[in-house]
């Protein structure tokens, strides 16, 4: 159905991009993808990716997803690949707070903080 898809279509993603040093012949920047960063356990209405926050290091990256489960929410945490691959991200864990209820979305926004 209709609403199905529509569904489906908010698993959601996270896409990190990088800017070229050097310009085009028309004197801008180029942007080329990086990664495409998905939840290992991602299903249909999870809406991951709704909100995001990055380190200043740039090596960690916590997402929210506050419709999984039951739109109880979660967040995740992923750490940028061995040597600074910014291609390769890897989930560390899931982040769930044990008080609460369906549809309180938990990680509807989420901060990322501190130096480790």
């Amino acid at each position: 159905t209709e609403a199905k898809a529509a569904k489906t279509e908010q698993i959601g993603a996270v896409y990190t991009f990088s800017r070229s040093v050097e310009k085009d012949e028309n004197g801008f920047h180029q942007w080329k993808q990086q990664a495409k960063i998905i939840a290992e356990d991602g299903e249909p209405g999870d809406r991951f990716g709704n909100s995001i926050s990055i380190n200043g290091g740039g090596d960690a990256l916590l997402v929210g997803s506050y419709h999984d489960d039951e739109r109880r929410g979660s967040a995740y945490l992923f750490r940028r690949g061995i040597g600074g691959d910014a291609s390769s991200w890897t989930q560390r864990t899931k982040l769930r707070a044990d008080d609460v209820k369906a549809y309180e979305e938990f990680a509807n926004q989420v901060i990322l903080g501190g130096s480790r």
